[in-house]
């Protein structure tokens, strides 16, 4: 019969041979776990006794990795209460357990005076029950028995995974599960998928106590949700000057939607949404809307809305139109960010260049990402480079920064994509035509082919690229996000829009007629742009800036204090000034000071 192994062996797993003769090689269970691979199955009774991963297809790997890592001591007991001791996957138990095979003097002194308590502890005990000495201690180990024989006979001790959920956990999981569903975008019916629901009892086994269902999380929860938010709105917005702005979408449904949303201190709070299907989208029928938007964020939340901003699409322009002529303390604006937006297609009008060499970067990658063999040919050529694969973008009009995004990315890529066209031309053309024997759509496919990899072969076409598309597309994008910011102030985008014109106003220094003619062309589009705006505003919020004041305007703007002066009384009489429209029930702000 083999000799029964030390206590300490227990955390440690033995080699087969004796390396030196006398002593098998121990290596730590927890360090051997550690080297597990990240795709490896989880097995809920192997976590609970690591003894158990000896049976796993991967445990051969990871004791081969944990040794080339040198993680393994020789078998003897101080080598492995050392490692016990320093190792960080080590637990209090195992710690412990280490301290008791080959104690330090600091572990020696520990239990000594640990003895010495418990021996006084004993002592004492005996004198209180009066019989002192040994007669004492045997007293007090019969009252013990005694005790023992009136305790319950066996305790359900829960393991670590299935110990139940109280209430108030409950309650935080379900609020927690809306937020997931709700962020992650994931529709309600999750929780009761199958292997979602395995994954979460592989977690906890009593996990499934706790999720909400499908109706939960479209119901009432969602419901508790709302009515919380809109509580905390109120009270946020209570009596305070605030924006309103409302805009349109399609939902999953399909149906057409408005969302109602209010600024405050630059945050963004949704107030309603409305199903608009059965609406109307003309000017006179678009104000009433708006009239009872404002109407109805007044009565139920307590503020005061002094500005209103929607699309500037004909239908909304007209009704904020309208409105700012019912209402005149209103100040009334069209979306900033889609000013930018707009500005990028009036680019893409003015310079054919830009517009002609966008649509055939478009075309390349609509041709590289249709044909998969083609694209594995630059595919290795990402991957010999960079030592990865990165995607190939396109530019989307309804995105508005992927023009530019598109643009970066695909210059980027130039080296690779240059050395695959350069090297594997041939490659590239039959991995084009492939198994195709006619003759004349073998021809189609090898010319289309050739007409692709020519397109983008060309220094010229990259200098365009590079050096003109490029820096236009960014100056126009900086515009757009700034604008797109809920932080962003009126005077912020007169700074940004001005720095564009600035931008396209630099190229009547150009040699080329061309890129003069552009420049002058897009000056235009954006005073056009800047037209739409309420361009008194936008100036007072630059010139009522402590840090800006009149420094930003030069002598061509012909502004002077008296003219200023005029504006800021007559905006300030503007947002004090009210006419009372028929069956009205807002307020005036006047009767608010």
């Amino acid at each position: 019969m083999p000799p029964k192994q030390a206590e300490i062996w227990s955390a440690f797993h033995a080699s087969d041979d004796k390396p030196n003769g006398s002593h098998h090689r121990a290596t730590h269970w927890r360090c051997i776990n550690a080297e597990r691979p990240s795709a490896a199955p989880i097995d809920i009774e192997a976590e609970e006794n690591l003894k158990l991963i000896k049976n796993e297809e991967w445990f051969a790997a990871a004791l081969a990795s944990a040794l080339r890592k040198k993680k393994d001591v020789n078998g003897e007991k101080g080598a492995m209460a050392g490692h016990l001791r320093k190792c960080e996957f080590a637990t209090d138990e195992e710690r412990a357990l280490a301290a008791r095979a080959k104690p330090t003097k600091k572990d020696k002194e520990v239990a000594k005076k640990r003895k010495q308590n418990d021996g006084g502890e004993d002592d004492t005990e005996a004198d209180d029950e009066g019989a002192g000495g040994s007669g004492g201690r045997k007293k007090r180990k019969l009252v013990q028995a005694v005790e023992t024989s009136f305790s319950q006979s066996q305790l359900k001790v829960y393991k670590g995974n299935d110990i139940p959920f109280s209430e108030d956990q409950k309650n935080a999981i379900a609020r927690q599960t809306l937020r997931a569903t709700q962020s992650a975008n994931l529709p309600e019916r999750w929780t009761s998928d199958p292997e979602v629901m395995k994954l979460l009892m592989m977690l906890r086994s009593r996990a499934m106590d706790a999720i909400p269902s499908r109706s939960q999380l479209g119901g009432s929860l969602l419901e508790q949700a709302a009515a919380e938010i809109d509580a905390k709105i109120a009270a946020q917005v209570k009596d305070q000057d605030v924006l309103m702005c409302t805009d349109g979408w399609r939902s999953n449904r399909k149906d057409a939607v408005g969302g109602v949303t209010l600024t405050h201190k630059f945050q963004s709070l949704l107030v309603s949404i409305v199903r608009t299907n059965q609406l109307r989208k003309d000017g006179e029928s678009l104000v009433r809307q708006f009239e009872e938007m404002i109407d109805a964020a007044e009565r139920k939340l307590g503020c005061n809305i002094i500005a209103f901003l929607t699309d500037n699409d004909g239908g909304s322009k007209r009704g904020r139109t309208l409105l700012a002529a019912i209402r005149l303390y209103l100040l009334t604006f069209p979306c900033c960010a889609h000013q930018g937006q707009l500005i990028l297609g009036d680019y893409l009008k003015e310079n054919e260049e830009a517009a002609t060499l966008m649509g055939e970067l478009i075309d390349f990658v609509n041709w590289l990402n249709s044909h998969d063999k083609v694209r594995d040919i630059f595919d290795a050529k990402q991957q010999e480079t960079f030592g990865k694969i990165l995607a190939y973008l396109l530019p989307n009009l309804t995105r508005w920064t992927t023009h530019l995004i598109a643009a970066i990315r695909f210059e980027f890529l130039k080296g690779p994509i240059r050395a695959a066209i350069l090297n594997h031309r041939d490659e590239i053309v039959k991995a084009q035509v492939g198994a195709e024997t006619n003759p004349r759509k073998k021809q189609a496919l090898e010319d289309d082919a050739i007409y692709h990899c020519e397109l983008v072969e060309s220094n010229a076409w990259w200098d365009k690229l590079q050096k003109n598309i490029i820096p236009d597309l960014e100056h126009i994008c900086y515009l757009t996000n700034i604008a797109q910011s809920d932080h962003v102030r009126p005077d912020q985008f007169l700074l940004a829009l001005a720095g564009l014109f600035l931008h396209f106003d630099g190229f009547s220094a150009r040699s080329k007629l061309s890129d003069r003619r552009l420049g002058q062309h897009m000056c235009k589009r954006i005073e056009k742009r800047f037209k739409e705006l309420d361009q008194v505003v936008f100036v007072l919020a630059l010139v009522l800036n402590p840090f800006e004041k009149l420094s930003r305007f030069g002598d061509k703007a012909q502004i002077d204090v008296f003219k200023l002066s005029t504006e800021i009384v007559t905006v300030s009489l503007q947002t004090h000034e009210f006419t009372p429209a028929k069956n009205a029930t807002h307020r005036c702000p006047a009767e608010r000071i």
